[in-house]
């Protein structure tokens, strides 16, 4: 049970309590006399006592975090230079327990509050990047707005702790980006994903990919700061780099998977064709696919006898294979793709967005996918983590993850 008040002594004729009264006619005087400088009523403090207390209790204002201040052993604390008004405290116990507490602060006035039980359960935001946009998560740094949990770095994951319940702005930053804001809603001891879709801050001139590097197999392109299959002919052996930058003889050869083309003739022949819709009937650039005899690559979908990508080639690649928190950004953009993670890692580490290969179809391997057949999933092979995607190791298995 929490209860809070003020401290508050005898009133006068204007309803102010005689000490306040009396302490303001003795400052007002010394004033005039040049004794002391203006007071400032304009703040109050706040006292108060939790039940349960262990070393990294803190209590502070919310929307003022600066206003903060350790709680004691005893569970005791005192904040002074509080704004005046309705206000809310961040309690948090040094554990696992946080709550918001309203309380009402008066000018020059001390108000009391206590929770003689244990506070709650606190929640949790886990923020990264999405895995949609193909750009490394250099300088990326996340802060929860009205909170202490400021400029907190990611690599490419971070998570904030500790948060009381409540909804929460949630704000990501990186060096050639824009400042992106999403409203988060956070439950008593749950941890909540959230993957932010940074946008490319066009007017920076080290902006996207530039201020930091590209996922492997993706290239970084300084006229508009982001990532694609290609760039230059350079990046596409034996092949050119198109208008819509994919290679034209493929990710792995002429008519591969996904390789630019005009007709079917650019596919290789036989059972090659050239697709120019995704399977949602939306019109994209052209691309090479195949019957779905015997099967279709892994991520993709069998749309009227072809193989179809799910949104386009460039977000198949830039997402399969990418770290991600959660799943809904993978099955987006790629065909009942999922946030893998291998047996044993906890639900808040980083994963891999991926698909199954159970069926037998192929993985893509120009993006250093295999099938890995104990998981059932297209994973990246490894025999160290220099060579895993940033955030995740190379385990015992020889797969990242």
């Amino acid at each position: 049970m929490a209860w809070r008040g003020r401290e508050r002594g005898g009133r006068g004729p204007w309803g102010m309590p005689t000490e306040a009264r009396a302490a303001l006619v003795l400052a007002a005087a010394l004033w005039g006399c040049g004794g002391i400088q203006n007071p400032d009523v304009a703040t109050g403090s706040v006292q108060g006592h939790i039940a349960v207390a262990v070393a990294g209790a803190q209590a502070y204002v919310l929307g003022h975090p600066e206003v903060a201040t350790a709680i004691a052993s005893d569970g005791t604390f005192r904040l002074d230079g509080v704004p005046a008004g309705e206000q809310y405290l961040v309690l948090y116990d040094g554990n696992l327990g946080a709550e918001l507490l309203e309380v009402e602060v008066g000018s020059a006035d001390l108000a009391r509050v206590a929770v003689d039980r244990p506070l709650a359960l606190a929640g949790s935001i886990l923020a990264g990047n999405s895995p949609l946009g193909g750009v490394r998560s250099t300088g990326l740094v996340f802060g929860v707005d009205g909170t202490v949990l400021q400029d907190r770095q990611a690599a490419p994951s971070v998570a904030l702790f500790p948060l009381p319940p409540g909804k929460f702005s949630l704000r990501a930053r990186q060096p050639g980006f824009k400042e992106t804001v999403a409203l988060v809603e956070v439950h008593s001891g749950q941890s909540v994903p959230v993957e932010m879709q940074l946008e490319v801050d066009g007017d920076s001139d080290a902006r996207g990919c530039l201020s930091s590097s590209c996922e492997d197999g993706l290239f970084c392109n300084p006229a508009d700061g982001r990532c694609y299959l290609c760039v230059a002919d350079a990046d596409c052996p034996g092949g050119t780099c198109t208008a819509d930058h994919v290679c034209a003889a493929g990710m792995a050869g002429s008519g591969a998977f996904c390789a630019a083309c005009a007709s079917g003739a650019d596919c290789g022949g036989g059972s090659g064709s050239c697709a120019t819709t995704n399977e949602h009937g939306d019109t994209v650039p052209g691309y090479c696919t195949s019957s779905c005899t015997p099967s279709c690559p892994a991520g993709t979908k069998c749309v009227s006898g072809t193989c179809q990508v799910e949104l386009s080639c460039l977000a198949y690649a830039t997402s399969f294979g990418a770290t991600c928190l959660k799943s809904d950004a993978c099955a987006a953009a790629v065909e009942g793709g999922t946030c893998y993670r291998p047996p044993g890692v906890p639900g808040t580490a980083l994963g891999t967005c991926t698909a199954s290969c159970q069926s037998g179809a192929g993985c893509p391997t120009a993006l250093g996918l295999a099938c890995d057949p104990t998981a059932g999933f297209c994973r990246k092979p490894c025999t160290s983590s220099a060579g895993c995607p940033q955030g995740l190791a190379c385990g015992g298995d020889g797969y990242c993850g």
